[in-house]
């Protein structure tokens, strides 16, 4: 039976506790997909970059020894091509500080309660307290 008790110190109270581990669960979950997808698209993008100096390595002999035009052709479209690749890498950084920053923000924000006191009285009875100061 100790078990069992040590199980139930564990579990959430009420259900309002419930809700907010679910939603602390769900927040890690997401978190950790969009970094691992991050992580997967900057080696996915690194790698096509690295093809693309390759081949235009290649198409540029091809293109020095045939001096024919549809090679030319052909190498400044690889060239335009692997420009676009790096940018997205540039927007995929950018994409990552922006995560980043929520990531940051959202674990920094505090909390903050305003407290209203109110007092209700008759214009007699402030004018008694304002006399008796």
């Amino acid at each position: 039976m100790t078990t069992i008790d040590s199980r139930e110190n564990n579990l959430p109270a009420t259900l309002d506790d419930q809700a907010n581990l679910h939603k602390q669960l769900k927040t890690r979950f997401l978190e950790t997909k969009k970094e691992s997808d991050l992580e997967f698209a900057r080696a996915m993008y690194l790698d096509l970059i690295q093809e693309s100096r390759e081949g235009i390595e290649l198409t540029k002999e091809i293109v020095s020894d045939s001096m024919h035009p549809r090679a030319a052709e052909v190498l400044s479209g690889m060239i335009k091509t692997a420009s676009e690749t790096v940018d997205r890498l540039v927007e995929l950084h950018k994409a990552d500080q922006t995560l980043a920053e929520e990531k940051g923000s959202s674990s920094n924000e505090k909390v903050s309660n305003t407290t209203n006191n109110n007092l209700m009285i008759t214009t007699d009875q402030l004018q008694k307290m304002l006399k008796e100061l």
